[in-house]
């Protein structure tokens, strides 16, 4: 049997919540506030710089929007780019994008 492409992200975030002690759901939720973080911050870089200051600040706000979800999961976030890395336990975990 061969997975598409949707099997194998979905496959990817369930071990994901898995390793992180989380439900699937808030694995699913977690992931499409790091997409809008991500979306967003890829548009504060590339949007010019007329548009920079509200670009960033929507940046910001996406990015305190996943953190602030995490937190209560026992996940700490860390940016090191567009993309979060979660840590619990001192275990980074890697969400899929």
């Amino acid at each position: 049997m061969r997975l598409n492409k949707t099997d194998c992200l979905y496959l990817s975030v369930a071990r994901f919540a898995e390793d992180a002690g989380i439900t699937f759901r808030q694995a699913i939720e977690l992931r499409a506030l790091s997409r809008q973080a991500f979306k967003a911050g890829e548009y504060a870089l590339t949007c010019g710089e007329l548009a920079y200051a509200r670009a960033a600040a929507r940046e910001q706000k996406t990015g305190e929007a996943v953190e602030k979800y995490a937190e209560p999961l026992g996940l700490a976030v860390s940016w090191s780019g567009l993309w979060p890395t979660f840590t619990k336990d001192g275990r980074d975990y890697h969400l899929p994008g």
